[in-house]
């Protein structure tokens, strides 16, 4: 009772982290269309910001995850939180499309927490139960999509009718995202123990290894040098069925995402709608996210196997692919393939994600979250 008890603290915690932090996300994503305006930019150079932030979690995702397995989990979740405020209010404050583009970088770099808080999950879980815990990440994105948009709808609302920062909404939007990741920074500093088998407390180490029998692995620690970074890689690249997951991931990512950069561009010009409705999409989109994690992924993962879960979720996605754009701009048909999308979503990913971590040794964990981030980027320069 003792080890659920102090599994689901952690847990919590680490729902929490990223929860807040997609709360800021999620305020930003349905005004893209907004900033364009603001920079007198095109549709196309807006969304070029996502590679930018694919180029940067390109370059940080794996050295970032490898830095994880070396010093710890909580120490990286900290640094990339500090950097995501740095990169909100660099975009607060951005005057110039190239000012933006710098603070998109930085955002890529901190994109690193969500690989680390997947590790965490690694760390305290047993495989058995990882794929449901798993479904966390999903909840907390779900919960972030809904609460980051009503706080934007307020935002807006606020900023119109008082005239706050001069009409603009970026930077209304940014000050509270900043805000936020500031508390954030704190709860993680105070809450959240240390999971890694290096550098937990004796207390929590003992846990941890009951929970998950291969907490502690058989081979020796992990350095920060080129020699132990080179011979990582090669250890990974042995493993075919990681090999296989990654080339899986891949495709999945070449194929369903550019949804969260193009979809405010597509709810304004296919269905017409205006900042207050897309922002009301998102909520939508969230809503289904929140109900899809908390009560269809976990009872899917717990009764079935993942490598059928992920099939099923891909099946979701691609209906919803179909059906976003060809029913335009019928509403009601909308709210179906958004439902179908999230769904879709909740159970591929942690699927995904828990046959990644199964594959992949227990002390490079961070190091093959971080390589399966890396993914994303590399597929954003093949859309671009």
């Amino acid at each position: 009772m003792q080890l659920e008890k102090i599994q689901n603290k952690v847990l919590k915690i680490i729902f929490f982290t990223i929860f807040i932090d997609l709360i800021g996300f999620g305020m930003f994503l349905p005004i893209l269309p907004q900033i364009a305006r603001e920079f007198h930019t095109s549709d196309s150079q807006i969304a070029f910001l996502a590679t930018w932030f694919a180029f940067a979690s390109f370059i940080s995702g794996g050295l970032l995850g490898y830095i994880s397995d070396v010093f710890g989990r909580k120490k990286i979740l900290l640094v990339t939180i500090l950097i995501s405020c740095l990169s909100q209010f660099l975009t607060g404050i951005a005057n110039s499309y190239l000012f933006l583009v710098l603070a998109k970088i930085l955002s890529g770099i901190g994109y690193g927490n969500i690989a680390t808080a997947q590790a965490c999950i690694s760390d305290i879980t047993s495989n058995k139960d990882r794929g449901r815990y798993m479904s966390i990440i999903g909840l907390a994105f779900g919960g972030g999509f809904t609460v980051g948009p009503i706080f934007g709808t307020l935002a807006v609302l606020t900023i119109d009718k008082f005239q706050l920062f001069q009409g603009s909404y970026l930077f209304g939007i940014a000050m509270i995202a900043v805000f936020l990741n500031i508390l954030n920074l704190i709860f993680v500093a105070y809450y959240l123990p240390e999971t890694h088998y290096k550098f937990a407390n004796v207390f929590y180490r003992g846990i941890f290894e009951k929970i998950n029998p291969n907490y502690l692995p058989n081979n020796t620690p992990i350095h920060l040098n080129k020699q132990s970074i080179m011979y990582a890689i090669k250890q990974i690249l042995k493993i075919k069925v990681f090999i296989a997951f990654m080339v899986i991931l891949f495709l999945q990512i070449l194929a369903f995402s550019g949804v969260e950069t193009l979809l405010p561009f597509i709810l304004k010009d296919a269905y017409f709608f205006g900042n207050l409705e897309i922002y009301k999409s998102y909520i939508i989109i969230g809503l289904f996210s929140i109900i899809a994690n908390a009560f269809i992924a976990k009872k899917i993962l717990k009764n079935f196997k993942e490598s059928l879960v992920l099939k099923w979720g891909y099946l979701l996605l691609i209906l919803s692919m179909i059906g976003i754009p060809y029913y335009a701009p019928h509403p009601y048909f909308l709210v179906i393939s958004l439902s179908f999308l999230c769904v879709g979503i909740a159970i591929s990913n942690p699927a995904i994600n828990t046959l990644i971590s199964l594959s992949t040794p227990q002390k490079y964990q961070g190091f093959g979250f971080g390589i399966a981030q890396g993914v994303l980027p590399i597929s954003d320069f093949y859309k671009a």
